[in-house]
């Protein structure tokens, strides 16, 4: 017998192929097995005699089928039949079926005798082997087709381990497929098809549920408090006692917060998960000029009473300390909430968020032009802003627009001229806030549960978190040259 498994054999199933022919004392290759080399053979187990088929089809080429189990009156089996899979014949009713609505499904049985039958032995309580046909009566498949046959598509205990792994890093199934088959040589030598990864991850997911969604997030969240004493979170139930909104934000946020919290953006983000609950991030500017997290909240609805909800909340976590600058897209129930929460802080609305809503309010390019020097120009005294805004709707005809009258009445919270002598971090606009929900976009999907969904969350924080620490780093042992210096 050869010492090593043939390249579409995986290991663990050679090694369990070695052990059971050691145990049965056969020297010959699995081809060359007759029928007169298993019978009164025995194992403990039915269990070790079905490992023992399913092994020997993967090296002979044919697909395994249960066919036959007998109980006692105890309900112990003390028969057991495993055949081929082209074992039986197709019934002529359904081949010569009339009106049919679908189209027949090909023939596969062709009445193949190949068999192993072990029946119990009371005697010693071991499984033995009184029938074993060796010979088939079709064209057995070559040794790199045996990915297709059904009973020898396996997703490993190792693979498995492996691929959760990946999936716990926030790695796509379809990613996880296109490894395994890298790692192994090629898709040929993957012990199972793709459809079967997908619905062992299924089938794993479904064996671990032993509570709801929302206990399964907040016991995750619970874990996250656990290690971390300033961990914050705060849900709220509707009507029927669901989950509606959940906030939460850790110990370095909070602190960050107290650091770096002048200005604050948030934005909402959809399909990240399977409720299609939307996604609020709240965030904003370090010492690095680079984005932090300052809270996250999964909400129920995009609405005004929603919104003053969470910015309780994340006023509750940092201590009751406002921010100075609010930035968001202009979203009336977020304006809202900010005037009722947060009624002392400037609220600015997102730049490019204007310029692109002049294009669309006034499609003539000049226009754009003369609004976004409107919008960008520093050193606009009020009264002379007054004038060019007067002046650019005379140019245009547009005194009786409703959209320009509507952004005349908002000034104050988008044109530089009046927010001039305010902290901004640099900020114009809320491209902090959609950079970081393209981030997490890509550890997140649509089919995420919500325990999933959060800590998938929770690993691209720590990423972010670590690239910050990378750049602190460098600071303390880099030292820039300046210009005009010795």
């Amino acid at each position: 017998m050869e010492d090593t498994a043939p390249p579409q054999i995986d290991d663990e199933s050679f090694s369990c192929w070695l052990s059971l022919i050691n145990q049965l004392e056969i020297s010959k290759e699995p081809r060359d097995l007759t029928k007169e080399d298993l019978l009164n053979k025995s194992l403990p187990t039915n269990s070790l005699w079905e490992a023992f088929y399913y092994s020997y089809s993967r090296w002979i080429g044919f697909s395994v089928r249960k066919h036959d189990v007998r109980k006692d009156t105890e309900n112990n089996e003390w028969q057991r039949v495993w055949v081929c899979s082209r074992q039986g014949t197709r019934k002529n009713k359904w081949i010569n079926l009339e009106n049919r609505k679908r189209i027949a499904k090909p023939i596969t049985r062709v009445g193949c005798p190949a068999r192993i039958r072990v029946n119990l032995d009371r005697s010693n309580n071991t499984s033995v082997v009184r029938d074993f046909e060796p010979h088939h009566n079709h064209n057995l498949v070559l040794p790199i087709e045996n990915q297709f046959l059904r009973s020898n598509r396996k997703v490993t205990t190792e693979i498995g381990e492996q691929v959760m792994s990946m999936r716990r890093s926030g790695i796509r199934t379809c990613h996880i497929l296109n490894h395994l088959a890298q790692e192994r040589g090629g898709q040929d030598y993957v012990p199972f098809q793709s459809r079967d990864l997908y619905n062992w991850i299924g089938d794993k997911a479904k064996s671990t549920e032993t509570e709801t969604e929302s206990e399964g997030a907040l016991g995750y969240l619970e874990c996250l408090a656990r290690k971390d004493d300033q961990f914050y979170g705060i849900y709220s139930i509707d009507d029927q006692t669901r989950l509606a909104n959940l906030f939460w934000c850790d110990g370095i946020s909070r602190r960050d917060y107290q650091t770096f919290g002048d200005v604050l953006a948030f934005d909402t983000t959809y399909k990240t998960n399977a409720y299609k609950k939307p996604l609020l991030i709240l965030v904003g500017v370090n010492h690095h000029f680079r984005t932090t997290v300052f809270g996250l909240a999964l909400l129920c609805d995009e609405s005004a009473s929603t919104f003053i909800w969470v910015l309780q909340c994340f006023l509750d976590a940092m201590y009751n300390k406002p921010p100075s600058v609010v930035i968001t897209d202009g979203d009336k129930a977020m304006r809202e909430a900010i005037n009722v929460v947060m009624p002392n802080a400037v609220h600015r609305l997102c730049a490019w968020h204007i310029s692109t809503n002049a294009s669309k309010a006034v499609p003539n390019p000049s226009f754009k032009t003369a609004m976004n020097h409107l919008l960008y120009h520093y050193y606009f005294q009020e009264e002379e802003w007054e004038q060019e805004w007067k002046s650019v709707m005379e140019k245009f005809g547009l005194q009786t627009n409703g959209w320009c009258q509507a952004q005349y009445e908002t000034k104050r919270n988008w044109a530089e001229t009046f927010l001039r002598g305010h902290f901004m971090a640099g900020s114009r606009t809320t491209q902090r806030s959609e950079s970081t929900n393209s981030y997490l976009n890509q550890f997140l999907s649509s089919k995420l549960k919500l325990r999933d969904f959060i800590g998938q969350i929770d690993n691209a924080l720590q990423k972010i978190r670590t690239m910050s620490l990378k750049m602190t780093s460098k600071a303390t042992t880099h030292h820039p040259i300046f210009h005009g210096t010795c």
